[in-house]
């Protein structure tokens, strides 16, 4: 080869390596870009924010995000004009699909569309004529949005796109991008979406599910991230909040991966007003073999933080923290019924779960219903909070709904339940199983399976050597059984718990060793961390959110009160669930933590502002 042929061939490959990887610039049409590039091209999404962009994505690409770089499926608003006593934006013509069912009060959640007044969800009503403060309205016949609020000053959006990557390829990496008000269609693929079905019914690459990483996932219509057919999927180290009916789901997977995400207050009721059976934080059907380990999932409503619905095999779910949530904490329904086990739940931390909805043995902090061969083992769970006159949720629970029976013919059984904490902080709260309206079946609807007595046989579903804790010594019965409410030492007498204990020293310490490792990757919304920096960090000062300070100098930190914020409660626990007490001092809007007694290592810390108004830092803590 002579000396100019080496250099010809040489710059071919380079040239051929450089466009594997593209830049997706402000104000260029993604589209373009990645219809013109084959499959495994890298495109990087540059710093800023990019309107209105959805993309097909081809098997093997890669979607990488400069620091700030956020796709947004809305459109500014800027040329608002005044009709009488509103506002009103023409030249809006989008359009999504309608599907759901609304609460009462907000008849329009089944338009995809939302408007945002500087980021903040704004409820629509269903007439000009309803138009008061605080609301906005869709004529979409003249093209028109109304509010009744002047927008001068404001940043106002209303979104435009349904998804922002939406199709049928595989192995697709996503990582690093902020994915916020897209138009999506409830019960249709989310803002991140893997469609069900193959591209051509090809079968081959059936494992090769999307990795979806590091993103922040937020204020779209209907589902953040949902993922279909495809196994191996991998979701981590995300932020998944303020969508308005679900933060995660995957469907038709084996070996797929939930990991270290914040899934936090999805399904926004007030706001968007979605009402269907699919609501909370993640929903998890038809899948063999997932994991879902050491996720943060809290304040979201609906159903549980972590769900699994409808033939889930071999499911994992460890070292996770969920707190806060409206219904359950984890909620394993209709699980699959195999040698192997339909699900292992294990070290995690459930707290505070179905808020204000004390209700039969549902909002549970662990909850097993129509499932079988699942084993519930080294988990804390903590019922009700301080304040004895709350009826919040209940502990671990198995339930049997044999009315249903024509429908879902499995019956729980084979579950194991053992050597979990429980604690009660209220006088309500149950532990135990029960079956629902077997007596008073209508005979025409299918009666009472003839397998009813075996539900109740104490070999069948086993609860044994799980630590109660009541701190209120003579509180209402905490066991529930075959229609009565009773005590540990009456379950015993039937032959159920028999190495379990009761005592009256609830604690928030609590923990199994073995645990802490997987607790110890659950993130959080904001870290402090000891080294970094001569002042150390700072964050908050939100009125929801308490301004917090650690100084590396002096190892201490300082909380104190926002605007117009009572002092917060703080508490810290070790990342197993151990509380721990460092000494302080108060003073007028906050407190001083001194953190030179406490070993090296992460700590949680929650600051409480209000019953429902909960932050948690994590702190790492060096010696």
């Amino acid at each position: 080869m002579n000396r100019l042929t080496y250099v010809l061939v040489l710059f071919a490959v380079t040239a051929a390596k450089a466009a594997d990887t593209v830049y997706l610039d402000v104000g260029a049409s993604f589209k373009d870009s990645v219809d013109a590039y084959p499959g495994g091209t890298v495109f990087v999404v540059r710093a800023g924010e990019h309107r209105m962009q959805e993309v097909a994505p081809k098997s093997d690409n890669v979607f990488v995000g400069e620091q700030g770089a956020i796709m947004n499926g809305s459109r500014l608003l800027t040329n608002w004009d005044k009709s009488g006593d509103v506002w009103v934006h023409g030249g809006q013509t989008q359009e999504g699909e309608q599907r759901g069912r609304c609460v009462d009060g907000l008849p329009r959640c089944d338009r995809p569309e939302d408007l945002y007044v500087d980021d903040m969800f704004v409820v629509e009503v269903g007439t000009l004529a309803d138009l008061r403060p605080g609301t906005w309205y869709f004529d979409y016949e003249a093209d028109c949005v109304y509010m009744a609020d002047n927008p001068d000053g404001r940043k106002v959006e209303v979104s435009v796109t349904p998804g922002a990557f939406l199709s049928q390829a595989c192995n697709v990496t996503i990582r690093g991008i902020t994915i916020e008000k897209y138009a999506t269609p409830v019960q249709d693929p989310g803002a991140v979406g893997r469609l069900p079905g193959m591209t051509d019914g090809d079968s081959s690459r059936i494992s090769e599910g999307w990795h979806i990483e590091a993103c922040e996932v937020r204020l779209n219509h209907s589902v953040g991230i949902d993922l279909h057919t495809l196994g191996g999927f991998v979701v981590r180290n995300c932020n998944v909040h303020h969508n308005g009916q679900m933060g995660i789901k995957i469907v038709d997977s084996k070996n797929s991966l939930v990991e270290s995400n914040i899934i936090a207050h999805n399904s926004l009721r007030e706001y968007v007003g979605t009402r269907i059976a699919e609501e909370g934080g993640t929903k998890f059907v038809r899948t063999t073999g997932l994991t879902v380990r050491s996720n943060w999932a809290h304040h979201n409503t609906g159903s549980a933080g972590l769900w699994t619905d409808a033939y889930n095999e071999e499911y994992v779910a460890e070292g996770n923290l969920c707190e806060y949530n409206t219904g359950c904490g984890i909620f394993h329904e209709i699980g699959g019924d195999t040698e192997t086990g339909s699900a292992t739940i294990r070290c995690n931390i459930t707290r505070f779960n179905g808020i204000g909805n004390w209700e039969w043995l549902y909002k549970a902090g662990i909850m097993v219903s129509h499932s079988c061969n699942v084993e519930i083992h080294h988990n804390i769970v903590e019922v009700g909070d301080d304040n004895p006159d709350n009826n919040d949720g209940n502990g671990i629970t198995i339930v049997y709904q044999p009315r249903n029976h024509n429908r879902i013919t499995q019956m729980p059984r084979d579950n194991y339940i053992h050597d979990n904490h429980i604690t009660y902080w209220g006088n309500t709260g149950l532990t135990g199983q029960a079956e629902d309206g077997c007596g008073a079946t209508n005979p025409e609807e299918g009666g009472c399976p003839d397998s009813i007595d075996a539900f109740w046989d104490v070999t069948n579903n086993v609860f044994d050597a799980n630590h109660y804790h009541l701190a209120i010594s003579d509180r209402d019965p905490y066991i529930a059984w075959r229609g009565w409410h009773g005590t540990l030492e009456e379950w015993q007498d039937i032959g159920m718990e028999t190495n379990g204990t009761v005592d009256n020293l609830p604690s928030h310490d609590y923990a199994f060793c073995e645990c802490e490792d997987l607790l110890a990757a659950v993130p959080n919304g904001a870290t402090l961390s000891a080294g970094r920096g001569s002042a150390g960090q700072r964050s908050g000062g939100s009125p929801l959110q308490p301004l917090v300070r650690y100084s590396r100098s002096t190892r201490q930190l300082h909380v104190a009160a926002s605007a117009g914020m009572a002092r917060p409660s703080v508490r810290f626990y070790t990342v197993s669930g151990r509380r721990v007490r460092p000494p302080s001092n108060n003073r007028h809007r906050g407190m001083t933590f001194d953190l030179a007694s406490l070993s090296g290592g992460a700590y949680l810390v929650m600051m409480r502002t209000g019953r429902h108004a909960t932050n948690t830092h994590k702190i790492f803590v060096t010696q």
